[in-house]
């Protein structure tokens, strides 16, 4: 802070950024939204496209004396997409497929911004372009599109994307149904800290009973890997995953499995 703080207050664009990310993490300072939202502003005033795009993302969450404003996030999000910040493409596509901008979903919009995100490279903006077409939200469905876009995006290495890309496998959607392929894509998932892939996983080598990777207690101990690992409404909705899970295993299944997850680190 030291250093930061007096390059931010001569100016300097990156600087103020950080800064103002510094007040929104509590980072060397105490959290200060009204900072964070002073310093991205000053950062932003001057083109600076990251705190742009910054701003947009603090109108969309919204903090104590800051309400959501949709309308704010999506013209700092313009601001930023004006100068091809990729982030951007991709959050302005959300919003309008989440009818935050309109009354009700702007598919048309939505997909409009995927695809100017996924030609900047973000992988976030080409799993939501997947998500689309696997839903048949605005457009009739298209899983062998969504098959190949979830693996360009997984190619990349998102998580979501690969988790995602197992689903389709595991599935059979776009493709010949492949449990050993989905197997993999859950487990890289899990690797880059995908809640959600261990609950996948959890599912599947508990029942999958054709493959070598069959193992119950190994089922119920990714289960409880995957709560420990999310937080909030996911954590819970996880923990129905494995009481589910262990309605079907016996007693002995679920103490080793037990005894398995205790054992991880």
């Amino acid at each position: 802070m030291a250093i930061l703080r007096p390059l931010a207050e001569a100016g300097d664009a990156n600087a103020q950024n950080v800064m103002g990310a510094a007040y929104d993490d509590g980072c060397g300072v105490e959290v200060d939204h009204a900072q964070t939202l002073d310093w991205w502003r000053k950062a932003a005033d001057q083109g600076f496209a990251r705190a742009q795009f910054n701003l947009g993302w603090f109108w969309e969450q919204g903090f104590e004396g800051f309400p959501v404003d949709y309308l704010q996030a999506r013209d700092w999000y313009l601001k930023a997409a004006e100068q091809d910040y990729p982030e951007a493409m991709t959050n302005l596509g959300r919003l309008y497929a989440d009818g935050r901008l309109t009354e009700g979903s702007d598919y048309e919009q939505a997909r409009a911004y995927y695809i100017r995100g996924r030609k900047l490279g973000s992988a976030q903006s080409i799993t939501n372009l997947a998500d689309l077409m696997r839903e048949g939200r605005g457009a009739p469905a298209d899983l062998e599109a969504a098959l190949r876009l979830y693996g360009e995006a997984a190619a990349m290495g998102l998580p979501i994307a690969l988790n995602n890309l197992g689903a389709m496998y595991e599935n059979g959607m776009g493709t010949e149904a492949d449990p050993v392929t989905a197997f993999y894509l859950y487990r890289l998932a899990q690797d880059a800290g995908y809640a959600h892939a261990s609950i996948n996983l959890a599912w599947l080598v508990a029942f999958e009973t054709d493959a070598h990777f069959y193992d119950p207690p190994y089922g119920h101990a990714l289960c409880q890997y995957g709560v420990a690992q999310a937080t909030g409404e996911s954590a819970a909705a996880y923990a129905a995953d494995c009481a589910e899970i262990d309605k079907w295993l016996t007693p002995e299944q679920i103490d080793e499995g037990q005894a398995l997850f205790e054992s991880w680190d």
